[in-house]
């Protein structure tokens, strides 16, 4: 929906209550990004709880950031009077190097079937703040997701937010204005043939990534078993991070299966991580 309209959704929920759920169109349950909602400081985000979908993966990673009590506090970021919101004090540059990975089940959990082949996928979702898009349709940023459109929002008499159709519409609507729309970022490691149960990443590339909210961002991972790409391949495990959340450092992060748990041979998969978080230059 339309990003210049996002200063009014954060104003308008500093003193009312706001409900956001999928669109009736969207008749195979699917589920827009729940990133879109929270930066707009939304208080209540529904979710199709029965498809097993990234948004689901990013929902479960923001709430186990508290224990998994069912509640987290708004993103400064959503205050309109946050004089800082807008500066680069916030941004900070993230960098992911993957190392190794232990005791990764097969996909969805199966006992009996060829070893694996994994790689992995690292994605940062975040949201870029105050992006000119001139005439041409260039915009310093590249793979941008525009997730707000199938959300529908409750709270307001007029709604004043619209739909988002394609990249040119979105150019006919910002071209004098400072727009604010999500942006997913997305990094792949090579594939280690026929080792599931510790593959390592020796010459792992650093991953790069320039976070603009830190603190509505989030680092999803997921190990994928190499069939020959595309659809081919198959989601092994995956996790999802508050990047407000991580820390600095060697870091084993658990994995778990489509649905967020970690039973059975998803007890003791791990993921080992380099994180470096710096602020922005």
């Amino acid at each position: 929906k339309d990003p210049a309209n996002v200063p009014l959704w954060r104003k308008y929920n500093l003193d009312h209550l706001s409900r956001t759920y999928p669109a009736g169109g969207r008749v195979d349950s699917s589920n827009y990004n729940p990133i879109a909602a929270w930066s707009l400081g939304c208080q209540m985000v529904a979710l199709n709880f029965q498809t097993d979908d990234s948004a689901m993966v990013l929902n479960d990673g923001r709430f186990r950031e508290n224990g998994g009590c069912g509640y987290v506090l708004r993103p400064r970021s959503t205050f309109p009077m946050n004089e800082d919101r807008n500066s680069c004090k916030g941004r900070v540059m993230l960098r992911i190097r993957v190392l190794a990975a232990a005791c990764l089940p097969k996909p969805n959990g199966d006992i009996a079937g060829e070893v694996i082949d994994p790689f992995v996928v690292v994605r940062v979702h975040d949201m870029i703040d105050s992006v000119k898009v001139d005439g041409s349709g260039s915009s310093p940023k590249t793979k941008v997701i525009k997730d707000l459109a199938g959300m529908s929002i409750t709270g307001a008499k007029n709604s004043v937010v619209k739909d988002i159709t394609d990249k040119s519409n979105v150019i006919k609507r910002s071209i004098s204005h400072q727009v604010e729309i999500l942006e997913t970022t997305e990094r792949k490691t090579d594939t280690v043939k026929d080792n599931g149960f510790c593959p390592q990443w020796d010459d792992s590339e650093v991953f790069s990534f320039t976070v603009s909210f830190p603190d509505v961002a989030m680092l999803q991972i997921v190990v994928m078993d190499d069939d020959g790409g595309g659809l081919l391949d198959d989601t092994v495990c995956k996790a999802a991070i508050p990047v407000s959340c991580l820390r600095q450092g060697y870091r084993s992060v658990r994995l778990n299966d489509q649905y967020g748990s970690q039973h059975g041979p998803f007890g003791f998969a791990r993921l080992l991580l380099d994180v470096s978080i710096e602020p922005c230059p």
